[in-house]
């Protein structure tokens, strides 16, 4: 039943696992033409949205300010309300 109703906790972990499989895999191949690095990518954003969506008093889109992007739209980062156990309360973009 964890599966299908994760903890914060857990959402939190698999987005950072996540996260740095995708750093790993842009820096290892072309991020343009890897289709590991564009599927790790697109598994990062819909974590981050699973998260939203089941914790919404906990977690919150904030518009990214820090943002050295090239994207014509903003960026929004994923906050958490009130820290973790880990004591992290940033996400990452989506």
């Amino acid at each position: 039943m964890e599966f299908l109703n994760p903890s914060i906790e857990q959402l939190v972990r698999e987005i950072i696992a996540v996260n740095n499989a995708w750093k790993e895999a842009k820096d290892l191949f072309d991020p343009s033409s890897t289709p590991l690095a564009n599927s790790l990518r697109d598994l990062k954003a819909r974590l981050q949205v699973r998260l939203l969506r089941s914790y919404p008093s906990r977690v919150y889109l904030r518009v990214d300010t820090n943002s050295n992007s090239d994207y014509d739209e903003p960026l929004y980062s994923l906050q958490l309300a009130i820290p973790i156990s880990s004591g992290r309360t940033s996400r990452g973009r989506l």
